[in-house]
């Protein structure tokens, strides 16, 4: 869906991208993204791989992910809040 004017205001998407920070990834999850990256650069039918900022931004993506997924399943009222506890 597509909205004119802003969404957000600078101190609130502020606030979100330090939210972001605090999303605990794995040391697997990391490992499986450099690796991915590396697969890139090595694949004969890719001529140009993905750099190392690209497994950085694949870890932030996946980070603000799980920040949207959480916020979506907290506003929620479906069994999943049960289970949660919340």
């Amino acid at each position: 869906m597509v909205t004119e004017g802003a969404i957000a205001d600078l101190d609130t998407l502020v606030a979100v991208m330090g939210e972001v920070q605090k999303i605990h990834v794995s040391e697997v999850f990391v490992k499986h993204c450099v690796e991915t990256v590396r697969r890139t650069r090595e694949h004969e039918k890719i001529e140009l791989g993905a750099s190392p900022r690209a497994g950085i931004a694949l870890v932030q993506a996946a980070r603000a992910r799980c920040l949207h997924s959480w916020s979506t399943i907290r506003d929620s009222r479906g069994p999943l809040m049960l289970w949660l506890k919340m």
